[in-house]
């Protein structure tokens, strides 16, 4: 069966992917914001405070308790930063009614919906509307580790600077995780002010996959009329799916110092998306970079054994193509060479092999194949490429990557253009 989206109003979206193969099954209910970096400060921590308790299920424990009575049911509430907005997500699973007593998987997903309603609608505040207040000093102290810890990881730090940099000034640069003046600034009010904001103007896109029937579609159908009467006569905010891309004109080269002993290199391209083919784009970062049979791979690692790893990752949504490698510093210009020459290999379709366009293609085609492995992941990548602005039938993605040729792709190469060098640069050699 293929994906049936309905679009119910203006700004309310329901969609089911159909699949019959699992035991559990998967309700999303996702809500998109305007990507500001207050927003991301104020949803990271709503997300973390609506998971805490409710006014009926004070704690994780009652709620834990409340969902373990629905045949261990369990729920996510999480903030996504995508290119171009913000996502409050409330993600639920739960057993299929083919695996319980009586097949009462009706009345399961009636409590589920029942808490999210509840997460939505009574949130844990006093009488004065205050969150609690030690529940708020616990999770700012969490979302503060888990941003400290970025800097840790020197890959992550390493792309989240590379973006910092390369986007200036745009959404695309901020944090996703935040910053720590933005948490610490975080108020009881301003909690109240983002969840108001998502019932009654957010656009809501709720998912479910899995083994649909009637009874679960009355049952879905009766929480997007409680969604749309949330808003009240409020209106759903416009918000564009395309990100705004800087476009830039010079090329920039920044080196900055780190303590570790590794350096990191990321390359930064742009692409031009208005010559190529989407599918082509693919299948040439895959070749380029993409897979342990790359060129990348197997000429700057193997071959002249200039890095430890090397990989290029394409993103679509915004037509950019970052090349990731870990090295030692005085390797850089060595490894950055090499890796233009590659690319420039690859502009010409004679040097493309076919054993390596065919290996490229099964790579992609056995990924999208295996995204319906599960429920969740399924409605994970569909909500990803959806909001994204991007095609949700997989079978397309398929099909389209299968007719990619060798010129395509040299197309694709010939379209690629540096746009930032960045280097994070250790202390020394190991």
């Amino acid at each position: 069966m293929k994906i049936d989206e309905r679009t119910l109003k203006k700004g309310l979206e329901f969609t089911v992917l159909p699949n019959e193969k699992f035991k559990t099954e998967v309700l999303v209910v996702n809500f998109q914001m305007p990507k500001t970096e207050k927003n991301i400060a104020v949803g990271n921590l709503l997300a973390k405070m609506i998971s805490r308790g409710t006014k009926k299920h004070e704690n994780t424990l009652k709620i834990n308790r409340y969902l373990a009575g629905l045949y261990s049911a369990s729920l996510n509430v999480s903030h996504i930063a995508l290119p171009a907005s913000l996502c409050l997500r409330i993600s639920c699973s739960f057993l299929d009614e083919r695996y319980l007593p009586g097949g009462d998987t009706v009345s399961v997903l009636s409590g589920v919906i029942a808490l999210i309603k509840e997460m939505l609608e009574c949130p844990l505040v006093n009488d004065s509307g205050e969150w609690n207040a030690e529940y708020m000093e616990s999770e700012k102290n969490n979302l503060l580790d888990e941003l400290r810890a970025q800097k840790n990881s020197k890959d992550s730090y390493a792309m989240l600077r590379l973006n910092e940099i390369w986007y200036e000034g745009y959404s695309l640069a901020l944090n996703p995780g935040g910053t720590e003046s933005g948490i610490l600034a975080v108020t009881s009010a301003d909690l109240s002010e983002y969840l108001d904001a998502v019932k009654k103007s957010a656009p809501v896109t709720l998912v479910y996959a899995g083994n649909f029937t009637a009874e679960k579609e009355k049952k879905c159908l009766e929480l997007t009329d409680y969604l749309s009467n949330l808003r009240a006569g409020g209106k759903a905010t416009d918000i564009d799916r395309s990100p705004e891309i800087p476009d830039i004109i010079e090329f920039k080269n920044v080196t900055e110092e780190t303590d570790a002993k590794q350096s990191r290199m990321l390359l930064g391209y742009g692409v031009d998306k208005s010559k190529t083919n989407m599918y082509a784009r693919m299948v040439f970062s895959e070749i380029f970079g993409g897979s342990p049979v790359s060129r990348l791979f197997t000429n700057v690692r193997e071959r002249m054994s200039l890095c430890y790893y090397c990989q290029s990752i394409y993103r679509e949504s915004i037509g950019k193509l970052t090349v990731r490698s870990g090295l030692d510093a005085e390797n850089r210009d060595k490894a950055a060479k090499e890796t233009e020459r590659q690319l420039g290999l690859l502009c010409d379709s004679g040097n493309i092999t076919e054993t390596e366009l065919e290996a490229a293609k099964k790579s992609l085609i056995n990924n999208y194949k295996s995204i319906k492995d599960g429920n969740g992941q399924y409605a994970s990548w569909y909500l990803g490429v959806k909001l994204g602005g991007l095609d949700t039938d997989i079978d397309g993605y398929i099909g389209g990557i299968s007719e990619v040729t060798a010129v395509q792709v040299a197309d694709v190469a010939k379209s690629v253009r540096p746009e930032i060098s960045y280097l994070l640069a250790g202390a020394a050699k190991e």
